[in-house]
């Protein structure tokens, strides 16, 4: 579907690599300089794609009003189109996809797991999870998904395609384990009303990272109390609440660093730091490279993570 799609693109920014037998890869930035795309609804049989999306947004509706949305520093798995009816994407759409010849590829999947440490994939397991997601799954939330990106901005270009690809199969192997999202005995206990409560409180977060944010101020702020708060938190996102929101900030002012002007104290505290030396800290560590280190990076390579939305 987004392999057609993107083939058929002229004058955008999208490398194509064969990574090995029958997996295609496509490292690409629409310019956003178009109005927003649709895409046409295919997928060859035995294939399926995996999206890591970078910037902008995919749409995906399906025939009884389901619509599934993939963002920023999500991964959408695709492996069956039947459901869909209409899929769109905006003019900033940026990430990595992989695109899989089942058939192609299955001696070098072999040979892949292999060299991760003789990895078994059960791919009745893996069908079933995608069945019960009618074809399409968004893979966000987990530690795993936060450190899997964590890891590819600090790479070259050329590494991060060959990175997505080695992900991609550890994401299958994960699937078919059971082992992506935490063992949680309160997961499923999780109310629509805790859901959308917690995802309201992210949502505040997000708009004021520019401010000192406390978990007591937004217990108090949202008529929550502390522990459930924390507890289905770390149930629903894969990580405590203090490392999601630093995530976050790092994640703003990696995006000032390649797009604005600012200082790195003005992006600081943009992001809730008043002391300079903990953001250097902080951002570095994230990163592995100091804020003016990253945006000497983004200049050089003119391809960042975070583009403007």
């Amino acid at each position: 579907m987004l392999t057609e799609f993107l083939k058929s693109i002229r004058g955008e920014k999208a490398l194509w690599e064969t990574i090995i037998t029958g997996v295609d890869v496509c490292n690409f930035r629409l310019q956003g300089n178009t109005k927003d795309s649709f895409i046409p609804i295919s997928l060859q049989p035995l294939h399926f794609e995996v999206f890591f999306c970078f910037a902008g947004h995919v749409v995906l509706k399906q025939q009884w009003n389901r619509v599934i949305v993939v963002r920023k520093q999500e991964i959408l798995l695709l492996s069956e189109v039947s459901s869909l009816y209409s899929v769109a994407c905006t003019a900033d759409l940026a990430g990595i996809l992989v695109s899989v010849d089942a058939t192609t590829a299955k001696e070098s999947l072999y040979s892949l797991c292999r060299m991760m440490g003789d990895l078994k994939l059960n791919t009745f397991e893996v069908k079933k999870y995608m069945d019960k997601q009618d074809g399409c799954a968004v893979i966000h939330g987990s530690s795993w998904v936060f450190s899997t990106f964590s890891e590819i901005v600090k790479m070259e270009d050329f590494q991060k395609s060959r990175y997505c690809v080695w992900k991609s199969v550890e994401l299958l192997f994960l699937l078919s384990t059971g082992t992506l999202y935490p063992k949680d005995k309160d997961n499923l206990k999780i109310s629509k009303v805790i859901r959308e409560e917690i995802n309201e409180i992210c949502n505040y977060m997000e708009m004021h990272l520019d401010e000192k944010i406390t978990i007591d101020y937004l217990c108090h702020k949202f008529y929550i109390s502390p522990t459930t708060f924390k507890k289905y938190f770390r149930s629903i996102h894969g990580q405590p609440v203090y490392a999601w929101l630093s995530h976050k900030r790092m994640e703003k002012a990696a995006e000032l660093l390649c797009y604005t002007s600012m200082t790195v104290l003005e992006i600081a505290q943009a992001v809730g730091y008043s002391s300079l030396s903990q953001f250097n800290v902080v951002f570095k560590k994230c990163y592995t490279c100091t804020p003016r280190q990253y945006r000497n990076r983004s200049d050089s390579i003119g391809f960042c993570l975070f583009p403007k939305e």
